[in-house]
This record gives structure tokens, sequence and C-alpha cells, in this order.
């Protein structure tokens, strides 16, 4: 980061929070810079309205750093992701997305492709993507660029390549099987049609997945997605 003086950097707020009618502190997310914090005086007025500064607000943000911290000055609106806000399920997971990422980012570390995953995914919520299979796409793909991710073409226990019937689950495991590796049927469950649907989930293109349908119930999204939810929180 930047000793003191102005800079630009380009970036989400991830979360505010009001220290007086007058000043907000936000948690912002920058390209080539990280998440740090930004004190914003004077929001509301002036050059910074108070909706410039909420939550999934993407924009250029104008700061000066000096010894006691980091100021914005000024802020260009690139996207408010506002049609959110029309929709309380929509805006409630786009928010825990956010609240996932202010915990698990390290401070000042950047993260560009994490970012711009997050964007697409917003922009997929906000286009009426299913919520539950892009939940799904938007933590694999963060586990994926952090190496944590489960494998969904190899055994998590072999190696073996996953190929036609051959692959099995378990419910409280976040990888998939070979039936060589499932000594005691009982505790796996055939997983052909789930795998089938969430290597979808992942490959399929934005324009694509936006429009698509999955045949999974819910309750078989939010079981895999479960997993993907402790490995993230592992982290914390």
């Amino acid at each position: 980061m930047e000793h003191q003086g102005q800079f630009r950097v380009t970036g989400v707020v991830l979360y505010r929070k009001d220290l007086s009618p007058t000043l907000r502190t936000l948690y912002v997310w920058c390209r080539e810079k990280g998440a740090f914090w930004v004190f914003s005086p004077g929001s509301g007025r002036g050059k910074i309205g108070r909706a410039f500064t909420e939550p999934l607000v993407w924009g250029t943000f104008h700061l000066y750093r000096s010894t006691r911290g980091t100021y914005l000055k000024a802020m260009d609106l690139r996207e408010d992701f506002w049609e959110l806000r029309r929709s309380p399920l929509r805006v409630r997971e786009a928010l825990q997305w956010g609240g996932l990422l202010k915990k698990n980012l390290l401070p000042e570390h950047p993260e560009d492709e994490l970012l711009r995953v997050f964007y697409w995914s917003l922009v997929l919520l906000r286009e009426g993507a299913p919520i539950l299979p892009l939940r799904w796409r938007f933590f694999w793909k963060w586990l994926s660029l952090w190496g944590q991710a489960p494998d969904l073409w190899r055994c998590e226990n072999c190696g073996r390549p996953l190929e036609g019937e051959d692959v099995y689950l378990h419910p409280q495991k976040g990888g998939l099987f070979c039936s060589a590796c499932t000594p005691l049927p009982g505790e796996f469950q055939k997983a052909e049609s789930v795998l089938r649907e969430l290597r979808r989930a992942v490959m399929l293109s934005r324009s694509d997945f936006s429009g698509s349908s999955f045949d999974l119930e819910s309750w078989q999204w939010e079981q895999r997605t479960h997993l993907l939810e402790e490995l993230l929180g592992d982290r914390c």
C-alpha cells in the first residue's frame, strides 16, 4: 500500500459501520491492493452520498492516506447492484457472500481473480440465476482459486478419474469417491447424477448459466454447499 498522500483504487465496499451520523468506516476490497479499512467522513453530504458507501457498491475510490488512517475523498460510481435490493432473498445472499469474504480475506493482500469471480457472481444473481446452484458455483470457484475445492474429476482418496457410474459421495465429506475407496457401501451414496450437475454448475459460461435449470433437489445443493462453507469457516 501507499505511504502518505493521495491515490485511486477500483473495487467494492464489503462492509460499512456508522461511527456517527456523519462518519462511516468502510471495508473496501480493491484491485491490486486487497482489502482494507477506510474512513468516510461526511457520508451523505457533498461528493459522497450515503448510497455510494453501502455494501456491494463498486467504483473508483479517491483516497488520502495519512499517519492517522486512510480517508475517502470522493468516489466515481461504477455499479451499485441496487436491483438486488428489490429481492430480500437475493440481497441477503449477496451480503452473506460479502460477509464471508470479509472474514476470510487477508488484509492488503491482492485477490484480483477472486474479485472478478465475486463481481460476475453478483451479475448472475442480479440476472435471476438459480440461487442454490449459483452459491455452489461461487464457493467452489473461490476455493478452487485457493487450492481447496473438492476435486470433481478425480477420487478424493486415490486420485483415480471419476467416470460413468463409478462415483460415490459421503454426506459428511466434501469430495467424491470411486468404488475402490468406498469400503462401507452403507455410508456412501451413488452420485453420478449429482456429479454431473455439480460439474455443469461450475463449467457453464456465464451466459449459459443464467438461463439454465438444474436437476438436483434443494437439499442436495444445500448439503454439498454446506461442506464448502465449512472449508471456508475453517480459515476464519
